[in-house]
């Protein structure tokens, strides 16, 4: 037995039919005026606005830490930033990498990094990568994969201390890395060395 999928008949008129009242609303996005049933709650034109509000809700208004500009984020990237102990704001990376060169950051070493190298270590450099063997002493690249002749890193982050203990090759992304958490890396290359010299003795 077949059932009615439709509980009227062929020409049967709603009730209704006629008696909704049609409202001219603007758009609460982009101000464009649209047609609704008073009865319906909608307050946007279309999918790209209703898309376009879920964002602007979503957004935070902040101000930026170095060149007080405003500008908006995410609110779960705030949150995310936060967690992992984040607490300044910036616009951009540029702003970021400018505020890093400025006293009130914690990576200021007193303009250290400014300072220009001496002609002595301009000659050791060198020196140092074929003692070293054309690769980097961290991550064991050798430097015709590099693209780049090696960068030759103080091991104590002082520019004019240029004996061959204090100096090792790194590949440009090591020779960055090792910028932070400094202490480690001074304890970690100075091991490293007194371990070389001890076996180049016994050699």
């Amino acid at each position: 037995m077949k059932r009615n999928r439709s509980h009227f008949s062929k020409n049967h008129i709603p009730w209704n039919k006629g008696t909704q009242v049609i409202v001219d609303t603007p758009c609460l996005v982009c101000g464009t005026p649209f047609i609704r049933p008073k009865s319906h709650n909608r307050r946007l034109c279309s999918r790209v606005c209703s898309g376009k509000w879920d964002t602007q809700k979503a957004l935070v208004e902040l101000t930026c830490y170095h060149c007080k500009k405003k500008f908006f984020r995410k609110k779960c990237k705030i949150r995310s930033a936060e967690n992992s102990g984040v607490k300044r704001k910036f616009c951009s990376h540029k702003c970021y990498s400018k505020w890093l060169e400025t006293p009130d950051s914690s990576a200021w070493r007193g303009g250290t990094s400014f300072e220009p190298y001496t002609k002595e270590f301009r000659v050791l450099r060198e020196v140092v990568r074929q003692r070293d063997g054309y690769k980097c002493r961290l991550c064991k690249v050798p430097q015709i994969e590099c693209f780049r002749k090696l960068d030759v890193h103080h091991i104590d982050y002082n520019k004019k201390n240029n004996e061959l203990v204090n100096l090792i090759s790194l590949c440009q992304k090591c020779n960055s890395h090792v910028n932070g958490n400094r202490k480690y890396w001074l304890k970690y290359f100075r091991k490293k060395m007194r371990l070389a010299l001890r076996t180049n003795g016994r050699r």
